[in-house]
């Protein structure tokens, strides 16, 4: 996660990096061809399909950027993100 700043806006990065998924015990009834997806700031990304058996093995990163116009502060952009994202 980085924040990037300037006079006139934030820019809210998030890179997801993707390498091995398992699932211990787990078998899959459709043997079709699978993929993650992921959504942050309400944009959506997917890796690629990977065959369906586990571990998964998807070596990919998903990058997620947002730029706050309205907030100069990194601190009050912090307070933002943890009200808005809250889990």
């Amino acid at each position: 996660m980085t924040i990037n700043s300037n006079a006139e806006a934030q820019v809210y990065i998030i890179n997801m990096l993707f390498f091995q998924i398992t699932c211990p015990g787990v078998l899959l009834k459709d043997k079709s061809e699978l993929y993650l997806s992921a959504c942050v700031f309400g944009q959506y990304k997917r890796t690629q399909c990977v065959p369906a058996a586990f571990p998964l093995f998807l070596e990919e990163k998903l990058v997620f950027e947002k730029v706050f116009t309205d907030v100069v502060d990194p601190g009050k952009l912090v307070e933002l993100l943890q009200c808005r994202f809250c889990f």
